[in-house]
C-alpha cells in the first residue's frame, strides 16, 4: 500500500513539474490527447510499482522517462541526444517489463 501512495505521489509531481513547462502551439493543439495518454502512463507506472516484481516497476519507471523524453523533445525543445535516450530507454523498459512478468 505504501508504494503504490509513494507511485502516485511521485507520478503527481512529474505531472505537475510538466504542466509548467513552455506550452508550444502544437502541444495546446493537442493537450487533451496528451492528458489522456499521460494519465494512462501514470496508472501504469503505479500499478507496476503495485506488483511485487521490482524489475517490473522499474521498466514502468523507465518506460515513462523514455516517454517523458519523447514529449519534451516534441513539445517542448529538441534534446541533442534525444533519439539515442529515447530508443535506449523504451528497450531496457521493455525488457525489464517482461522480466518481471516472466517471474
Amino acid at each position: 500500500m505504501t508504494r503504490l501512495l509513494v507511485s502516485t505521489l511521485v507520478v503527481a509531481a512529474v505531472g505537475s513539474a510538466l504542466a509548467q513547462t513552455p506550452q508550444t502551439p502544437a502541444f495546446r493543439a493537442g493537450t487533451h490527447t496528451v492528458s489522456v495518454y499521460a494519465t494512462v502512463l501514470g496508472v501504469m507506472v503505479v500499478l507496476a510499482f503495485g506488483t511485487a516484481a521490482i524489475c517490473t516497476a522499474i521498466g514502468a519507471a523507465i518506460f515513462l522517462a523514455s516517454d517523458t523524453t519523447i514529449a519534451w523533445s516534441r513539445f517542448v525543445q529538441p534534446l541533442q541526444r534525444g533519439p539515442l535516450i529515447i530508443i535506449v530507454t523504451y528497450h531496457v523498459a521493455q525488457v525489464l517489463i517482461l522480466l518481471g512478468l516472466a517471474r
